[in-house]
C-alpha cells in the first residue's frame, strides 16, 4: 500500500499543532500522534516512493525495506511508550521538541538517498541540544553546547565522506556506498557516524549530557541517540572490520567506567556506551548473522536501557536523589520501580529468559571464531554482571533509612501511572521476547533465527555465579571493597577536551593581545638599548673598540697556533683554482677561438704573406731555436688559419 506521507512527518505534524489543544485535549492528542505513527508504520509494507527532483538529484523520502522496517517500527512503538512516560510534562515545548526529534530519527531511517540522510542527520542534534536546554539550569546548558559540539564536528565530518563519495561515484544513492569507493572514504563515514554512536574517545557527550537534562529527556536520548547511529552504519558500511575491535572496546571501556561512577544516570551512560559496542561489533563482523545480532541487541537495548532510565527518573522524582552514596533501601519505598529495575538489569547482563540474552548469543555465535573480539565480549559480561550486583545492592536492598509505614505508603501512591504503566508494559517486553524470540526475530533483515541450547544458558549462569562471588568476596581478596560508591567520579577523556577548549577560546579570544605582548616587548628591549647607547658613548664606543680587538686577537692567536693546518688549507685552495682553472682550458679555447694548428707546408695566399714573414722574423732567435728544439717542430711551417670566434 503506497502511504498518503513520509513517517516522519506525521511527528512534525503533530508538533506543530499541539500549541492549538489545552489541558485533556492536548494530552490525548499527544498520544494519538505517535498512535497514528504505529499504524502508519505497520500499513507500509516493503516500497520506495516519494521521490523528488532537486538539483539533479533523485530524493527518496520513503525507502522502506526490511531493515528500514524492523527499525523504524521499534522506533514509533518506543515514542509511544516515552510519550506516554513523559505525557506529565506541562510545556509544549518540550513536547514539540521530542516529536521533532522522533520524526528526524524516522527521517535517517526511511531516507532513500544521502542527501535526505544528512539533511535529518543534521536537524538531529539540534532537537537533541534543545531538549537538553529545556532544563534550564547551567548544568544542562553546558553539557548541552558540548553536546552540540561533538556533534556539529561528527556531522561535518559524516558531510565530507559523502561529498567525497558523490565526486567519485557521481551518485547519492544509499546502495552504492558499501562496495564502490575508496578505502579512505568509508573511514570518513565511519568516523562521522562514530561521533554520533559514542566511540572510544569522543563519547563524553554521552555521560556528559544525559545526567545533565532532565530526566524525561534522558530517556528519549536513551532510546534514539546511538541507534540512530548503530542503523546508519548498518546501512552504510556493514562488514567493516574496525567497527568490529571499536566495538570490543566500547563494550569493556563503558562497563569499567559504569562500575566507577557515583551518579546512577551517569552509570548508565557508560552502560549504554557498552551496550551499542555489542551492536558496533555484530555490524563490524559482517556476517549475515552478526549484522542480524547487532541490529536485535540494538532493539533489546532500547527497551531494558529505556526502562534502566525511566526507573531512575522515578527515583529522582519520587526521592529527589541520584547518587549512589544517598541512595539505599528504595525497594522499600518503590516496590514497582525495584522490580521493573531488575529485570532491565537481568536483561542487560544476557541472563537466559530475558531479552538480552537472546542478541548477546547471536553475537558470540557471530564472533567465535575472532579470539580477540570474542574474549573481549566475555569480559565485559562479567564486568556487567558485577554492575548489576552494585546497582542492585547500593540502590535498592542497602539500609539506608528507617521508614514508617505512613512515609512508605506515601511514596508508593505518588508514582504517576503515566509513568509506571510503560514501565510495566516494557518490563513485560523484555521477558516475552527472552521466552518468545521468534516474535521479533522473525522480521530481521537477513532471517537469522536463534534456538535455545544448553551450553548458551549455562555459560550465561557461570558468568552470572563468578560476578557474584567477586562482588561478595573482592573485599576480602583486596583488603578493600572495589564497588562502594565513591563521592567523586572518575575522570574521562572530556577533562582533557574541557582544558583544550578553554585553551582554544582563550587563544580565540586573546590574539591582539598577544600580539600586542609580544611587539612591546620587542621595542621595549630596542628602546633601551637604544637610551643606553644614547647616555653612554663613550662608554659604547670603547665596548665596541674592544670586542672588534678581542675579535681580531683571537682570529690572530688562532692563526699562530695553526700555522700548519693554514699552510695546509692554503694549499688545497690553490690546488683546487689550478685545478679548475686547467678543466676549463681543456673544455674551452676550441668553442672560444676554435684554434686549429697543422703541419702541412704553408699555402701562398697572397693575403696572409706579409703576416708570415713577420711571424719569421721575430722568431729567428735562441729562444725560437730552443721552442724548436723542445717541440720538434719547424716554426716557419706553422700554418695559422684562423682566428676566429
Amino acid at each position: 500500500m503506497e502511504p498518503l506521507i513520509p513517517p516522519a512527518a506525521i511527528f512534525f505534524i503533530g508538533a506543530l499543532l499541539i500549541p492549538l489543544f489545552k489541558g485533556t485535549v492536548k494530552k490525548i492528542f499527544i498520544l494519538i500522534v505517535p498512535l497514528v505513527s504505529i499504524l502508519h508504520m505497520f500499513s507500509i509494507g516493503q516500497y520506495v516512493g516519494w521521490r523528488h527532483e532537486f538539483l539533479d538529484f533523485e530524493l527518496i523520502l520513503i525507502y522502506a525495506d526490511r531493515l528500514s522496517l524492523f527499525m523504524g517500527s521499534i522506533f514509533v512503538i518506543m515514542a509511544l511508550l516515552v510519550t506516554i512516560y513523559n505525557l506529565n510534562l506541562k510545556k509544549d515545548s518540550d513536547h514539540m521538541v521530542s516529536f521533532i526529534y522522533m520524526g528526524c530519527a524516522l527521517g535517517v531511517v526511511f531516507a532513500g538517498d544521502l542527501f535526505t540522510f544528512i539533511i535529518f542527520r543534521k536537524i538531529l542534534p539540534v532537537a537533541s541540544v534543545i531538549l537538553i536546554f529545556l532544563k534550564r539550569d547551567e548544568k544542562s546548558l553546558n553539557a548541552g553546547y558540548r553536546y552540540f559540539l561533538m556533534h556539529i564536528i561528527g556531522s561535518s565530518i559524516l558531510l565530507a565522506g559523502i561529498i567525497a563519495n558523490y565526486m567519485h561515484t557521481g551518485s547519492i544513492s544509499m546502495n552504492i556506498m558499501g562496495a564502490s569507493f575508496y578505502e579512505l572514504i568509508p573511514m570518513i563515514i565511519i568516523i562521522g557516524i562514530g561521533f554520533k554512536a559514542a566511540f572510544i574517545p569522543v563519547h563524553t557527550w554521552l555521560p556528559d549530557s544525559y545526567p545533565s537534562a532532565h530526566f524525561g529527556t534522558s530517556v528519549i536520548l536513551s532510546v534514539f541517540s546511538t541507534k540512530v547511529a548503530i542503523y546508519a552504519l548498518a546501512r552504510l558500511v556493514p562488514g567493516a572490520e574496525v567497527l568490529a575491535y571499536m566495538g570490543a572496546l566500547m563494550a569493556i571501556y563503558g562497563v569499567t567506567f559504569a562500575l566507577i561512577q557515583n551518579d546512577i544516570r551517569k552509570s548508565l551512560s557508560y552502560i549504554i556506551i557498552s551496550s551499542v559496542g555489542f551492536m558496533v561489533a555484530g555490524i563490524g563482523i559482517g556476517t549475515p548473522l552478526s549484522i542480524d545480532g547487532g541490529l536485535l541487541h540494538s532493539v533489546n537495548s532500547m527497551l531494558y536501557m529505556s526502562l534502566l532510565f525511566m526507573s531512575a527518573g522515578a527515583i529522582i522524582y519520587q526521592i529527589n536523589k541520584q547518587k549512589f552514596t544517598e541512595l539505599g533501601s528504595v525497594s522499600k519505598l518503590m516496590p514497582i520501580t525495584t522490580i521493573c529495575t531488575i529485570i532491565a538489569l537481568l536483561s542487560l547482563a544476557g541472563m537466559p529468559l530475558f531479552n538480552g540474552f537472546i542478541s548477546k548469543s547471536i553475537i558470540y555465535e557471530a564472533a567465535y571464531f575472532n579470539e580477540i573480539i570474542y574474549l573481549t565480549l566475555k569480559i565485559s559480561s562479567f564486568a556487567t554482571f558485577l554492575f548489576i550486583f552494585k546497582f542492585i545492592y547500593f540502590v535498592f536492598l542497602r539500609h539506608k533509612w528507617d521508614l514508617n509505614p505512613h512515609d512508605e505508603r506515601k511514596a508508593f501512591d505518588s508514582i504517576s501511572h503515566t509513568m509506571a504503566i510503560p514501565m510495566i508494559f516494557i518490563a513485560f517486553l523484555c521477558i516475552l521476547i527472552g521466552i518468545y524470540p521468534n516474535i521479533i526475530t522473525n522480521y530481521l533483515p537477513n532471517y537469522s533465527e536463534f534456538k535455545f541450547s544448553f551450553d548458551k544458558m549455562m555459560g550465561s549462569f557461570y558468568i552470572l555465579t563468578m560476578g557474584g562471588i567477586a562482588f561478595i568476596f573482592n573485599g576480602k581478596i583486596f583488603k578493600k571493597n572495589l564497588f562502594i560508591p565513591r563521592k567523586i567520579n572518575a575522570i574521562d577523556f572530556d577533562y582533557l577536551y574541557i582544558n583544550l577548549a578553554h585553551v582554544f577560546i582563550w587563544i580565540c579570544k586573546n590574539p591582539v593581545v598577544l600580539f600586542s605582548v609580544f611587539v612591546d616587548l620587542f621595542y621595549a628591549k630596542l628602546a633601551s638599548i637604544f637610551t643606553w647607547i644614547c647616555k653612554n658613548p663613550v662608554v659604547f664606543f670603547s665596548a665596541f673598540i674592544d670586542m672588534l680587538f678581542i675579535k681580531i686577537a683571537s682570529t690572530f692567536t688562532w692563526f699562530c697556533k695553526n700555522p700548519v693546518m693554514i699552510f695546509s688549507i692554503f694549499i688545497d685552495l690553490l690546488y683546487v683554482k689550478i685545478t679548475s682553472v686547467f678543466i676549463w682550458f681543456c673544455k674551452v679555447p676550441m668553442s672560444f677561438f676554435n684554434i686549429k694548428v697543422n703541419l702541412k707546408p704553408l699555402k701562398k695566399e697572397h693575403i696572409f704573406k706579409d703576416k708570415v714573414s713577420k711571424f719569421i722574423k721575430a722568431f729567428e732567435s735562441k729562444k725560437a731555436f730552443k721552442i724548436k728544439n723542445i717541440y720538434g717542430m719547424d716554426l716557419c711551417s706553422i700554418n695559422i688559419e684562423q682566428f676566429s670566434m
